[in-house]
């Protein structure tokens, strides 16, 4: 493409010889005078067209660039909403699975002897049911906590016992919150 204009733009110099005399001296037909200027003027279209060309270059670099940006602050949007919506799910998760944990220990139609966990162990609900049964009156959720931890129970994280016994007494129907802090059996 460059060498094209530059071929077309000598043409044109060509072409304006006859014309104009003072340009090209008395013989008008004759170019050899100004093959130096004209040598010039194409090295000057040359230089201004590699610029023109590394301008352009550098364009399309910026288009790019730009295009790139937007690209990657969309992934950006998308990351952090789908991670969002990974905490949310995490939550979720985190709930039914105390859910099941407070079903699988609150099964209320279950006969008077106390039911065995696998290994021949009582399950938590059945061991505070019993040390209810036997105080014969409201006890506050640290002391049932560690009677039944005494009783044998092994919590899942021994750094947080209160929290799993408060939860199944507020949850099963075996017990009754008669003042803040002290259950009883619903039944007594």
């Amino acid at each position: 493409m460059r060498f094209a204009l530059v071929y077309l733009l000598k043409d044109e110099l060509l072409q304006l010889a006859p014309s104009n005399p003072r340009l090209f001296g008395d013989d008008s037909t004759s170019i050899q005078p100004l093959q130096p200027k004209l040598a010039k003027i194409i090295q000057y279209i040359h230089f201004f067209l590699d610029k023109i060309q590394a301008l352009l270059y550098i364009s399309i670099k910026l288009v790019r660039r730009k295009a790139m940006n937007k690209f990657l602050k969309q992934l950006e949007d998308e990351i952090a909403r789908l991670e969002n919506e990974k905490l949310d799910v995490d939550k979720k998760i985190r709930a039914l699975r105390l859910a099941y944990q407070v079903y699988i220990n609150d099964v209320t139609d279950i006969p008077e002897t106390p039911v065995k966990k696998e290994g021949g162990k009582e399950q938590k609900v059945d061991i505070m049911e019993r040390i209810l049964r036997e105080a014969g009156k409201a006890l506050h959720y640290k002391e049932i906590a560690k009677r039944v931890e005494k009783e044998g129970y092994l919590f899942t994280n021994p750094k947080n016992k209160i929290g799993p016994v408060t939860a199944t007494l507020s949850m099963s129907k075996r017990f009754k919150k008669t003042k803040p802090g002290f259950y009883k059996l619903a039944n007594q």
